[in-house]
């Protein structure tokens, strides 16, 4: 049985289309978990609404979608695990896919990339004509925690088949977002393989949603670097690779985050605070060998005009965002043609 967690909050608009895609899986032996984190809506109702022995409805004071997850997690009957946003939906064919290679390649977590839906009319293409696969072992899945895309297993506990095994021990941090950064590196790290597929299976729709993560800059984005931090600390005794990795990514998230806060915060503390740990961390790894030269010139930027280099990670991620709206229209366009 695979069990299919949906964090639930005031998600009405979209919670049908959600688990109607999971409830049409070619593979049957699923249990979907609502677990209805307090809404204020009709969420509850609409959960309520679906007549489907394999569904059953948690509700629970509102806590964040740790807590949610943490409350599907205990109660999962499963071997396998997956989550699932309820502003998302996914392929028919998700489950089948990731569980086959999962068994095929003897892994501990089967991944898919995804597509980015920027609008409620963008078209999806589930099918590619070529499928490659790669596996991962533990430090591999690390050092591919980027974007979840070809050869990237990304960040984010969605679009990912786990055995339920790895959460015996192990729970997401409560009070955060970005939760998903927190936990990951830890799961990854406690598997002895990854399997990655190239086929996007996962529909992750960023147009009107609520997500503290998506909303205008404040404190409580600075979780991001919390959750590198804690990275940092898992892998110093572990791992002399992944440690300095892991301050290689602090400082990028660092310097992007320095002038989000010059820019909407102003704090002059916490910039003053941000700089002195990149500092820190730069004492580090700038004499590694497990950076490459690029990656040391990288790191001396960062550093030294943190301002200019997350103002530069800023303007490159707003070109990538409209290269891909720009692809979704060019797809809605030939969906258009063949229809």
């Amino acid at each position: 049985m695979v069990s299919i967690i949906i964090p639930v909050y005031n998600c009405e608009k979209y919670l049908s289309k959600c688990v109607n895609s999971i409830l049409r899986q070619t593979y049957k032996n699923v249990e979907v978990l609502l677990v209805n984190d307090g809404s204020t809506d009709n969420s509850l109702n609409v959960c309520n609404s679906f007549n489907d022995k394999r569904i059953k409805v948690i509700n629970k004071t509102n806590g964040g979608a740790s807590s949610a997850r943490n409350k599907g997690l205990d109660v999962a009957k499963g071997e396998y695990i997956m989550f699932v946003d309820s502003d998302d939906f996914v392929s028919e064919n998700i489950v089948e896919v990731l569980l086959k290679n999962l068994k095929k390649y003897d892994a501990d977590v089967s991944i898919c990339p995804c597509f980015i839906l920027k609008d409620k009319n963008d078209v999806v293409n589930n099918g590619v004509s070529n499928e490659k696969i790669f596996v991962y072992n533990n430090i591999e899945l690390n050092l591919h925690m980027k974007n979840l895309d070809e050869g990237n297993v990304g960040d984010v506990v969605w679009g990912k088949l786990f055995k339920k095994e790895l959460f015996e021990n192990l729970r997401f941090t409560e009070g955060m977002i970005n939760e998903d950064a927190v936990l990951l590196h830890e799961l990854y790290y406690n598997c002895k393989k990854g399997v990655l597929t190239n086929q996007k299976l996962y529909n992750y729709c960023v147009f009107d949603n609520n997500s503290v993560s998506r909303q205008k800059y404040s404190y409580k984005h600075l979780d991001n670097l919390k959750a590198y931090e804690l990275r940092i600390k898992f892998f110093k005794d572990k791992n002399e690779m992944l440690y300095i990795n892991a301050l290689k990514d602090y400082n990028t998230n660092c310097a992007f985050n320095y002038y989000l806060v010059s820019v909407y915060l102003k704090d002059k503390l916490e910039l003053k605070k941000m700089k002195k740990n990149m500092n820190n961390n730069y004492k580090i790894i700038k004499n590694s060998k497990y950076l490459t030269k690029k990656n040391k010139v990288k790191s001396y930027f960062q550093v030294h005009v943190p301002f200019i280099y997350g103002m530069a990670l800023n303007m490159n991620l707003k070109r990538k965002e409209l290269k891909q709206k720009n692809e979704n229209k060019s797809r809605n366009k030939k969906f258009s043609k063949v229809n």
